[in-house]
């Protein structure tokens, strides 16, 4: 069987309609290394969510009080979570952002990263630098109770993890639109795990 992967989405208002949104490139990751992906939205968010095995937060400009709700039911049910530039963000919470200098580039690769060793994320990638995109305008000044394992040349941080939980992961870049599958397919694993 293949889990069912929640998404968060962005919603437009027109009138007397509203749209969602999500990034097409999202999707094709997660159909690409198994997964279903289910569009968190509406009136059923709990129910939605019950039926998720993994959690997706993407990118975004403005954290919603659906993103935290989402988020806040990641970290309770320790269900696996990837967030991805502000669905990193959102970790830490609003408070705990900087805003940084030159990390919101077109370039498909704009720069290099240190990865952590030890960290479940150095596991994952085989590797102690790569490089990424970078989007993002905001970076962590504060971690929480999160470790870092992955920070650019000029020390802003691009990931995040939680030690105690199978899966959770918040990475700054947009692995979704980079080559390589490794970060979604080890994701999708994890969920596969909670069926």
């Amino acid at each position: 069987m293949k889990p069912f992967i929640g998404i968060s989405v962005r919603k437009f208002s027109m009138d007397d309609f509203y749209w969602i949104g999500v990034h097409k490139e999202y999707i094709s990751k997660i159909e690409e290394c198994g997964g279903i992906p289910i569009l968190l939205c509406g009136n059923h968010l709990k129910e939605l969510l019950n039926l998720c095995d993994g959690i997706l937060i993407t990118g975004g400009s403005d954290i919603t009080k659906e993103d935290k709700e989402i988020y806040d039911y990641a970290l309770k049910t320790k269900k696996p979570y990837l967030g991805i530039c502000m669905g990193m963000q959102l970790m830490v919470g609003e408070e705990n952002l900087k805003k940084v200098d030159y990390h919101n580039s077109k370039k498909e690769y704009a720069h290099k990263i240190t990865i952590i060793p030890n960290t479940l994320l150095s596991r994952i990638l085989k590797k102690t630098e790569i490089f990424v995109n970078s989007r993002h305008k905001e970076g962590i000044k504060n971690i929480q109770n999160y470790v870092v394992s992955a920070y650019s040349e000029d020390g802003v941080i691009e990931a995040i993890e939680k030690e105690d939980y199978p899966f959770h992961i918040g990475v700054q870049w947009h692995p979704e639109s980079m080559k390589g599958n490794v970060l979604f397919y080890t994701f999708i694993n994890k969920s596969k795990q909670n069926l």
